[in-house]
């Protein structure tokens, strides 16, 4: 175990060490490029390929972290210590949310990923590409069909499905089973096939992971699958890591260039575009540089010391993300014997998702992950997790003020969790059907519905409130500080095809976008790259 421990620290030391700048660049001198992507993550990988497909067209996609060399990374068995728990420095970017008002006011950290292939690199692997109602409100919000579930199922997630190793998860792993008959004895539908546009049922985990003999998985990425295999062919196409995007410059209403910085010696570099400006760094960084550079609400850029160039307003507003709350139920009958190594995952969980509504409607509010864990107590309890997807609290990411080179400090960044009342009420009917799954597996001679509840929930609504209020959590899916929407919809800093309103050639091409979802935003995100991609070589033609 020592000799195992001194070998991963090598590796870390190396992985931490810089990679040449130049590993991916074909040109040293070329300060100038028709599109320019800044950030290598989920979406800007897909962009920066898909651009580069042309061969007329130059592409600098830029990374302000290093390459993907981290070994944790891509053996994820413990990527909640690794980047979640304790998230390591060199791959991860921390904020600190402000005080929450709806969680007794405690503070949560944000953490992004700072490093090639983006969040796609710490997150859970769970692959979740959403229904028809999701992306036919995309349509419907706005006003372009192409955002339809029809386009998009049949360009989109085709797409994917042959590029990324999606698998099933084991659902025959001891005591699976048993959940899905529970569940369906309950009359909910078992829905076998994740694609074809219905999710409000019971379904299979599917993971964004490839087969390993050695680890049993090795995680994939856009990165990884988009730039990794077609990089060094592309003449055409350089990606540029460590290097920090601070503030665009404009001409008028035209981006003109983007400084850069590199993060190690502070070097200042400007790249000039001569087509587009690609902004993908995620729902936090991209309305930060764009604040950062001027554009959005003249007022709020005043009071941070920054001179607006773009009036904007809603640049970093409407801020959502999902709610997670952890629900250790019952325990097993005292009966059945099972070791812990039968309940070893393949992945962060085994099994099935649940998504479900109690409030009548046609789309999902919540998922629910249904299993049974070991607990350090020894024993092996219900385990039934509630995810909050379609919350109706906001809010913003605003710079709070610049350094003496114009650059953006940490933002603030405000979540607003659990301040509306819908979101208490989906998370109590979540918690309501845990219970009523819990009842049905009593009856089925499975829990044991004599001995207390592990996470210790009262039975009353106050008692469930004071609960999700005192340990519920972030769920790393945050979006909509950029939303996309109807030209003439004044809180939409998009237009329908990425493109920022009151500039000539700047996109916003990630999770931001995002005007509402209620699946996890990675595979959404891909879709999104994939589609504005076409966009933009439509407009450039």
């Amino acid at each position: 175990m020592f000799r195992l421990y001194l070998l991963l620290s090598l590796l870390f030391l190396i992985s931490s060490l810089r990679a040449d700048d130049d590993v991916y660049k074909h040109n040293d001198d070329d300060d100038e490029y028709d599109y320019i992507v800044l950030g290598a993550g989920t979406a800007g990988s897909i962009v920066a390929n898909k651009l580069s497909e042309n061969k007329r067209n130059s592409i600098l996609l830029v990374e302000e972290g290093g390459f993907a060399q981290h070994p944790w990374i891509w053996d994820p068995k413990d990527w909640v210590q690794h980047f979640i728990t304790d998230p390591e420095p060199v791959v991860s970017r921390v904020y600190m949310s402000t005080p929450e008002p709806g969680c007794n006011n405690r503070t949560m950290n944000q953490i992004r990923a700072k490093v090639t292939g983006g969040c796609n690199m710490n997150n859970g692997m769970i692959f979740v590409v959403g229904d028809k109602q999701l992306y036919n409100d995309w349509a419907d919000q706005t006003g372009e069909s192409e955002w339809g579930w029809d386009n998009v199922h049949s360009k989109h997630i085709s797409e994917i499905r042959s590029k990324f190793y999606l698998r099933k998860l084991d659902d025959n792993r001891k005591l699976l089973p048993e959940i899905k008959r529970a569940v369906t004895r309950l009359g909910v539908p078992f829905i076998p096939d994740v694609y074809v546009g219905n999710l409000n049922g019971l379904t299979n985990r599917i993971s964004m992971s490839k087969p390993d003999n050695i680890t049993y998985q090795r995680r994939e990425t856009s990165y990884s699958t988009y730039i990794d295999p077609v990089v060094a062919n592309r003449k055409n196409l350089d990606v540029l890591v460590y290097h920090r995007a601070e503030k665009i410059e404009f001409n008028g209403n035209k981006a003109v260039s983007v400084r850069l910085r590199d993060v190690g010696t502070g070097k200042i570099r400007n790249v000039r575009i001569n087509k587009e400006l690609i902004i993908s760094l995620g729902a936090y960084e991209s309305p930060v540089l764009l604040q950062a550079s001027g554009v959005g609400n003249p007022s709020k850029l005043k009071q941070a010391g920054i001179k607006p160039t773009i009036d904007s307003p809603y640049i970093g507003e409407g801020l959502y993300d999902h709610f997670y709350i952890n629900f250790f139920a019952k325990p097993l009958l005292s009966t059945i014997k099972i070791a812990a190594d039968d309940l070893n995952r393949h992945t962060v969980e085994d099994g099935f998702l649940y998504f479900g509504t109690k409030q009548n409607k046609t789309k999902h509010d919540f998922i629910l992950g249904l299993d049974f864990k070991y607990l350090e107590t020894g024993q092996v309890v219900f385990y039934c997790p509630v995810e909050l997807v379609n919350a109706k609290s906001v809010g913003r990411v605003q710079v709070k003020s610049i350094d003496e080179t114009g650059a953006a400090v940490h933002p603030l960044i405000t979540n607003n969790y659990l301040t509306s009342p819908d979101d208490i009420q989906i998370l109590k009917d979540g918690i309501k059907e845990c219970r009523r799954i819990q009842d049905k597996l009593v009856q089925m001679g499975i829990v044991d519905g004599n001995k207390p509840e592990s996470s210790n929930i009262g039975q009353d609504d106050a008692s469930i409130e004071d609960y999700i209020r005192r340990t519920g959590v972030r769920d790393f899916h945050p979006y909509g500080t950029v939303k996309m929407g109807r030209k003439d919809d004044p809180t939409a800093p998009l237009d329908p095809h990425l493109k920022l309103k009151g500039t000539e050639n700047i996109r916003v091409i990630d999770a931001s976008v995002i005007p509402s979802i209620n699946v996890n935003t990675n595979a959404p995100t891909m879709i999104i790259a994939l589609q504005a991609s076409k966009f933009i070589l439509k407009d450039n033609k």
